[in-house]
C-alpha cells in the first residue's frame, strides 16, 4: 500500500500541480481586480471575494474524486488495477488517501495565495486571524464532502454515470432546500433556514461569518448567525456522520464489486431510479408558486428531463412502463404537494 501511494505521489504530481495552479491564478486575478472600497466610516467592506476560493475548491474536489476513482469504474482499466498485488480495500484506501492529500495540498496553496493577495491589496486592513480560521473550517467540510462524493461516484458502474450521479446529488439537495421555502413553511420558525439541509450550508454560513468578524460585524449579522447556529450544528452532525458512513460503506463494499458489472448499466438503488423521482418531486412542487402557464411549461421541461435521464440510464430510447411510472408518478406527487403547499 505504501509503495503504491508513493507511486501515485511521484506519478501524478503534474496532475496535482495543474489542479492547483489554475484555480489559484484565477483567484489571485479576481482578488487583484476587486475594489475593497472604504465606507464613509473608514472601514473596508467584507472580503467576500475570498470565499470564491471555496467554490473553486469544491469543483476541484469533485475533479479529484473523478480522477482518483475513474480507474475503478473503467471497464478497460479495472482488471489491471484489481490484478495489482494489493487487496481491493487497500487499493481503495490508497486512492482515497492520495485524493485526500491532493485536496489538502490544492486547498492550502489556493487559499493562502488568495489570503496573501487580500492582505497585500488592503495593507492588512482586516483582522487576519478570522480569515486564517476560514482555512481550517473549509478544510473540515471539504473533507466531509470529499468522502460523500466518493461514495456517490462509486455507486455507478461507469465513469459517465458516476459524474452524472454527482451532478444529480447536488441538484437534488438544491431542490430539497427549496422544498422548505414553500408557503406552508413560510411562518414556521423551525424552517427559518430552509437551506440547512444542503451539504454546503454550514461551510457557507461559518466562513461568511468569519469574513464579517474580520471586518466590522453588525448587530444584525450577529443575531442572524446566532439564529442559524442550531441549524449549522444539525447540518454538521448529519453530514459528518454521513461522511463516516460513506467511507466505511465504500471501504467494505469494494470487495463485493463484481468486475463484470463495471462498464454496464448502473442499477444502484442510489442511482438514477432514486435521483430522478426525488428531484421531480422536490422540483415540481417548488415551481407552483409561479402560477399561470409558466408552471405547466416548467413541469413539461422537468418531465422531459426525467425521461432523458432514463434514456441515459438505459442507454437507449426503449424504456419500460415501470420506467415511465418512475417519471410520471413522482411528477403527479410533486404537483399535488405543490398545490397543497403553495396553492395555484
Amino acid at each position: 500500500m505504501k509503495k503504491y501511494l508513493d507511486y501515485l505521489i511521484h506519478k501524478k504530481w503534474l496532475q496535482t500541480l495543474v489542479m492547483t495552479i489554475i484555480p489559484t491564478l484565477i483567484m489571485v486575478l479576481i482578488i487583484t481586480s476587486s475594489r475593497f472600497a472604504r465606507y464613509s466610516s473608514g472601514g473596508f467592506r467584507d472580503p467576500s471575494e475570498l470565499l470564491i476560493s471555496i467554490i473553486f475548491m469544491m469543483i476541484v474536489m469533485i475533479v479529484i474524486v473523478i480522477f482518483r476513482f475513474s480507474s475503478l469504474r473503467s471497464a478497460k482499466e479495472v482488471d489491471l488495477y484489481y490484478a495489482l498485488p494489493i487487496s481491493r480495500q487497500k487499493l481503495f484506501l490508497t486512492h482515497f488517501i492520495y485524493g485526500l492529500l491532493q485536496v489538502i495540498f490544492v486547498w492550502t496553496i489556493l487559499y493562502f495565495f488568495s489570503l496573501i493577495t487580500v492582505i497585500a491589496k488592503t495593507n492588512g486592513g482586516y483582522a487576519e486571524g478570522w480569515l486564517f480560521l476560514i482555512y481550517f473550517i473549509a478544510l473540515f467540510y471539504i473533507i466531509i464532502l470529499y468522502s460523500i462524493t466518493v461514495f456517490v461516484f462509486l455507486r455507478a458502474n461507469t465513469i459517465f454515470d458516476g459524474i452524472a450521479f454527482i451532478i444529480l446529488f447536488n441538484v437534488l439537495f438544491l431542490f430539497v432546500a427549496i422544498f422548505f421555502t414553500g408557503r406552508v413553511f413560510l411562518f414556521n420558525t423551525n424552517f427559518s433556514e430552509p437551506f440547512f439541509l444542503n451539504p454546503y450550508y454550514s461551510v457557507a454560513e461559518l466562513t461568511a461569518f468569519m469574513t464579517k468578524l474580520s471586518n466590522q460585524i453588525s448587530s444584525n449579522d450577529q443575531v442572524r448567525f446566532e439564529n442559524a447556529s442550531l441549524f449549522i450544528i444539525i447540518n454538521t452532525i448529519f453530514y459528518a456522520s454521513s461522511a463516516v458512513f460513506a467511507f466505511l460503506y465504500s471501504y467494505r463494499q469494494i470487495n463485493e464489486t463484481k468486475t463484470e458489472s463495471i462498464g454496464q448499466i448502473s442499477s444502484s438503488k442510489l442511482g438514477y431510479k432514486f435521483y430522478i423521482p426525488a428531484i421531480l418531486i422536490t422540483a415540481i412542487q417548488s415551481i407552483f408558486f409561479i402560477g399561470s402557464a409558466v408552471t405547466f411549461v416548467l413541469v413539461i421541461i422537468f418531465v422531459s428531463a426525467g425521461f432523458i435521464g432514463f434514456f441515459i440510464y438505459k442507454r437507449g430510447l426503449k424504456i419500460t412502463w415501470v420506467d415511465t411510472a418512475y417519471v410520471l408518478i413522482p411528477t403527479l406527487i410533486g404537483m399535488i404537494i405543490g398545490v397543497m403547499m403553495n396553492g395555484f
